[in-house]
C-alpha cells in the first residue's frame, strides 16, 4: 500500500503539512511518539525501492532527531542503492550510525 500512497512529491507534502491536523502549520511534524513510525515508513519505502520517498522521511527524522542512529543506517542504505554518485554519502551515514551506536554502548547490535 505504501507505494500507492507515497512518492517523492506526496512524501514531501505529507512532511511539510504535518502528521496531525491539530498542530500548527509550523510545528515539528515528527515528535517522540511518532518518530518510530516515520522512520519505519522510510525503511519500508527503501525496502520496496521507493528511494526518493524513503529519503524524504529519513531526512526529516534526522533533522528532528539527529541522535536516532537507525535513521542513518536506513538512509545509508538508500544512498547505497542509488549507486556510484552516492557512495560517499552512504559511507558517511554508516559512520554516523556506528558512532552513535558506540556512544550508546550498543556495539554488539551493529550489523
Amino acid at each position: 500500500m505504501l507505494p500507492r500512497v507515497f512518492n517523492e512529491h506526496t512524501a514531501k507534502y505529507f512532511m511539510e503539512n504535518g502528521l496531525n491536523e491539530e498542530q500548527p502549520d509550523n510545528a515539528n511534524p515528527i515528535h517522540s511518539k511518532n518518530v518510530p513510525a516515520v522512520n519505519d515508513i522510510g525503511y519500508f519505502l527503501e525496502q520496496i525501492g521507493q528511494l526518493d520517498a524513503s529519503q524524504v522521511f529519513l531526512d526529516n527524522v534526522i533533522v528532528y532527531f539527529p541522535e536516532r542512529e537507525v535513521a542513518y543506517l536506513n538512509r545509508g542504505d538508500v544512498f547505497f542503492k542509488r549507486g556510484q554518485g552516492y557512495v560517499k554519502k552512504a559511507a558517511n551515514d554508516y559512520r554516523t550510525y556506528i558512532r552513535l551506536m558506540n556512544k550508546r554502548g550498543l556495539q554488539a547490535k551493529i550489523p
